[in-house]
């Protein structure tokens, strides 16, 4: 026991604070809102791919949880609130950037302007979450996460318990604590 927490020491502890600006935000650039139907399910296909899988619906909890970096937390919903945004920021973006040299341009431009606004509306935020909530990519059971119970999350990595090993943090581990 005294070797165990003599190992700790080297180690930080994860961080308490929820981080959610760079594991949300690691896609955007790549991601073409054009290719994706200007619908909910439209928007919940977004949302999937620029999250790279760092957000779960956690069915049990009827909550969210996100992977910012390091650890999952858990029952964290403004974290996907956030994301829902970032989906509709991604929309406008792409819509502000469309070309408008001429009257189809244009016409096109605008109802890109006009539903990107919309994705804005709480009503789409709502409908584009229900929707990723039901997406078999996006859900996780409780008991998925800390499956096995010597990992440890921690600043710099997942510290195993037995080994005292640290290895590189891993968001297909499931690492809560």
């Amino acid at each position: 026991m005294r070797e165990l927490l003599a190992l700790c020491t080297l180690y930080e502890p994860a961080s308490t604070v929820i981080e959610l600006g760079s594991p949300l935000c690691t896609r955007t650039t790549n991601i073409k809102a054009e290719s994706y139907h200007r619908t909910d399910s439209g928007n919940a296909d977004m949302l999937h791919d620029v999250l790279e899988g760092s957000a779960k619906y956690v069915e049990q909890h009827k909550d969210w949880a996100h992977f910012d970096g390091n650890t999952w937390r858990l029952r964290n919903s403004a974290a996907a609130y956030k994301a829902a945004r970032l989906v509709s920021a991604t929309r406008l973006h792409a819509a502000e950037i469309m070309p408008d040299a001429n009257d189809e341009q244009r016409t096109q431009k605008r109802k890109a302007m006009t539903f990107a606004y919309s994705c804005e509306n709480v009503a789409k935020i709502t409908a584009l979450l229900s929707l990723a909530a039901k997406d078999q990519r996006m859900l996780a059971s409780a008991e998925d996460f800390d499956s096995d119970p010597y990992l440890l999350g921690v600043k710099n990595g997942i510290l195993n318990l037995k080994t005292g090993a640290l290895m590189p943090a891993d968001k297909s581990q499931l690492i809560s604590k």
